[in-house]
Order: structure tokens, then C-alpha cells, then sequence
């Protein structure tokens, strides 16, 4: 099994061959340095062009990222290479002489100098026109001809180039003004494989490491192919060899170049991929979670930090909430307990609700004796204590709330009024 040998072509996987076969297709060029070979033992796969005995440095296989070739092919051809049939050998071979080897029977070629000797002037009139007509037509042909084969033999700054994401980012990483110069504003044609997907972006791997000072071992920098809306690379998955097109912007902070408003031209293959590591990916191991013991309310007194204000104590109750106490009218899912006390007009209180114990935090509400809400307090006795300060317009029998601020609070309270002094 060792002997046995997996292959990509244009991204697919194909094989198992022999190490004899392998190596002939190397030769022979149909294994190219930049596809992919794998057999058992290896962890994952590697560029073919990584043993030296497929490609030694001497060969005639270049070890170089492979260039993808414009789908359509090299159609630029020489006029005088045109293949029979053309339109262009049409116009080359219209006045020509028969040669050894012509299709042309001898009739078919003395007919037409028979006519031309019988001609009257007039006619060679006609004729010089008429060969004037075809030569400017074979001229305009040509040029056309020649025209699209320019055309389908662009350099890479003509956006139909497939440029490789590897000699992308090579080209940065050894110039980045050159590189700026011939890419940096210019819609380009990109094949790489998509390592993982961010949202509306796509990230194709070179395999090259990082240039950026600081990165963890192992860092590649990409090709970040940037797409207006998530769902035209939603379907991509991790390992798809893609060709997309988009604007390159260059070299972003992080030294990764970066195409903007792309589209997915086509997915070309699949290949197998690890997950890259994030640059600048920080080695962070949380600390072990040990959740906080909480016990709860004891019941026990406790002292909470009061504001004193100087006075004259005039009414004090001690008392405590539970399940069984009707619930406040405005505080909907607090108990509550009404406490009744009768106040004169011009006089200043100091009305405070004091917690007795740990996790109970008291609300205090003043009406007067119509059941008219008056004021109301939650901290200002200091945390968690209430307290109002209130001066009657006229004497009435005031009723002091004692409820709380959170729901369902059970626990003991504190209540006084001392007259300011």
C-alpha cells in the first residue's frame, strides 16, 4: 500500500498509481508541481513539487506555483498557421497557383484563366475591382483575428487572468510597491483553496508564511476575498479551490491581501485543509471556574451603614414581611405592611425603613390618610435603607408603607419618624 499514490488534477482527486507512473506523469507534464500528491503514511497532503525526486532542479518541470491558464486556452496563431478551412486561408489562397498535393482538380483551375483570357476590358475592369475587395477583405479579417487572440492572451492586469492566490501574495511579500503597481486598483481574477469562511469573507490559504512581525508559528498570510452580500459565498465550504473576482486593495494591517466587492466566478475543485491559526492569536487558558458559595439569609441582625440626622425619635416598630402579608397596590409582587401615623403641618420628619438582616432590601411609601401617594424612597438612608423626608401641609394620620424593592421579599424591618430639629 505504501507504493500506491493519490494525485489532484485541477483540483480533484484521482489515483491510486505507482511511484514508476507518478514519476513518468511528472515528466510527461501531466502532473503539475503545484497540484497535490498523498499516499499512506503522510499526515496530510503536500505540493508535488516538495519531492525532489519527482521534480529535481535540473528538469524541464518548473518548481514555481503553477499560473492558471485562461479557460479558453493559447488561441494566438500566426496568419500563415491558420489551419485550412479558415476564413483568413480563404482570403491567402484566393488567386493562388496550384501546388503538389491541392484538392484542386485541373479543370477546376484552367476554367477561370480560360474565362479571364476571353474577358473584354470591361470585364478586367471588373475583375481588378472585385481582387481589390478581396484583398481589403483579407486585410480586415485579419486584424480581427489578430485583435481576439490579443485579447484571449492578456497579462494579468486584464480581468480575465486567472492570477494564483500563492504568486498574489508572493508578489506582495517580496515588493509591495511593485506589486501595488501592477495589481492595487485593478479588478483580478483569483484561484485559491477557501480555508475558512468569516462571514461575508473568504479566506484562500497560500501556504506562505507570515511576513508580519509577532505572529505564532505556523501563520499564513492570505488572500481575503471580501463579498457585499454573505449569501453569494454562504454555500463555500472549507477546502473549495474557487476562482472569484474582485478589486484588490492590497496589503491590509496584517499584511493579508484583500479583494473587495467580489463575486464567485466558479468553484474548480476540493481540497483537504487544517485550520489556520489567527494571527496574533494570544495562547490564553482561562483559569479554572470555581463558583462562589452563597448561603443563604441567616436571619441574623445585621448593622447597615445609616445616615444620621439629628432629631427627636417620635415613632419606632419593628416588624418583618412574609408570604402571608398582602401585596403593595403599586408595587405589585412586593408584600407590604401599612403603618399609621399622625403628623402636624409644619413640622419636618424623617421617616426611615431600616433592614434587619443580610439580602433584604426595604421600599417605603408615604400616603396620606385618602390613600393619595405622597412620596416614596428605595436607597436614601444609604444602601439598602429607605428614607423620606417629608413636611405636612395640614395634620393628618399619614400611612407609612413598608414593602420592598425587589418581588417576593421576606425578612425584618426597622421603622422610625423623628421630628427634625
Amino acid at each position: 500500500m505504501a507504493d500506491q499514490w493519490y494525485y489532484t488534477v485541477d483540483g480533484r482527486q484521482t489515483g491510486p498509481v505507482s511511484a514508476a507512473e507518478l514519476k513518468k506523469m511528472a515528466v510527461s507534464g501531466r502532473l503539475k508541481p503545484s497540484e497535490y500528491i498523498w499516499r499512506d503514511g503522510f499526515a496530510d497532503w503536500v505540493k508535488a513539487k516538495t519531492l525532489k525526486a519527482l521534480f529535481p532542479e535540473d528538469g524541464q518541470v518548473s518548481a514555481a506555483p503553477l499560473q492558471f491558464a485562461d479557460s479558453r486556452g493559447d488561441s494566438r496563431q500566426e496568419l500563415g498557421n491558420i489551419p485550412p478551412g479558415s476564413a483568413a486561408e480563404d482570403v491567402r489562397e484566393t488567386d493562388a497557383e496550384p501546388r503538389p498535393g491541392d484538392a484542386w482538380e485541373e479543370d477546376d483551375d484552367d476554367r477561370p484563366r480560360r474565362k479571364r483570357n476571353k474577358q473584354t476590358g470591361s470585364g478586367t475592369l471588373i475583375g481588378v475591382i472585385v481582387g481589390v475587395m478581396v484583398l481589403v477583405g483579407g486585410i480586415v479579417t485579419g486584424a480581427i483575428l489578430l485583435l481576439r487572440s490579443g485579447d484571449k492572451n492578456a497579462g494579468p492586469a486584464n480581468e480575465q487572468a486567472v492570477v494564483d492566490a500563492v504568486t498574489l501574495v508572493r508578489e506582495y511579500q517580496t515588493d509591495r510597491n511593485a506589486a501595488d503597481q501592477k495589481y492595487k486598483g485593478k479588478t483580478l481574477l483569483v484561484q485559491g483553496p477557501v480555508i475558512f469562511r468569516n462571514g461575508a469573507i473568504l479566506h484562500l490559504e497560500t501556504e506562505l508564511p507570515s511576513i508580519l512581525p509577532g505572529v505564532q508559528p505556523g501563520t499564513t498570510d492570505q488572500v481575503l476575498a471580501k463579498f457585499t452580500n454573505v449569501k453569494d459565498c454562504a454555500g463555500i465550504a472549507p477546502g473549495a479551490v474557487v476562482q472569484v473576482q474582485g478589486e484588490c486593495k492590497g496589503f491590509n494591517h496584517e499584511l493579508d491581501v484583500e479583494l473587495h466587492h467580489c463575486k464567485l466566478v466558479k468553484q474548480v475543485g476540493q481540497l483537504p485543509f487544517k485550520q489556520p491559526q489567527a494571527k496574533n492569536a494570544p495562547k490564553f487558558n482561562p483559569p479554572k471556574f470555581n463558583p462562589p458559595v452563597v448561603n443563604p439569609p441567616n436571619q441574623q441582625p445585621v448593622n447597615p451603614p445609616v445616615k444620621i440626622v439629628a432629631g427627636k425619635e417620635v415613632f419606632r416598630v419593628q416588624n418583618k414581611l412574609s408570604p402571608g402579608d398582602a401585596f403593595d397596590k403599586r408595587r405589585a409582587n412586593s408584600y407590604c405592611k401599612i403603618h399609621t401615623f399622625r403628623m402636624n403641618a409644619g413640622k419636618t420628619y424623617v421617616i426611615d425603613l431600616m433592614t434587619n438582616i443580610q439580602g433584604f432590601d426595604p421600599y417605603l411609601r408615604l400616603e396620606d390618610s385618602q390613600g393619595k401617594q405622597l412620596a416614596e424612597d428605595d436607597d436614601g438612608g444609604g444602601f439598602p435603607n429607605a428614607r423620606i423626608f417629608f413636611t405636612p401641609a395640614q395634620d393628618d394620620d399619614y400611612r407609612l408603607i413598608a414593602t420592598t424593592f425587589g418581588d417576593r421579599q421576606s425578612g425584618s424591618y426597622t421603622l422610625t419618624v423623628r421630628e427634625k430639629q
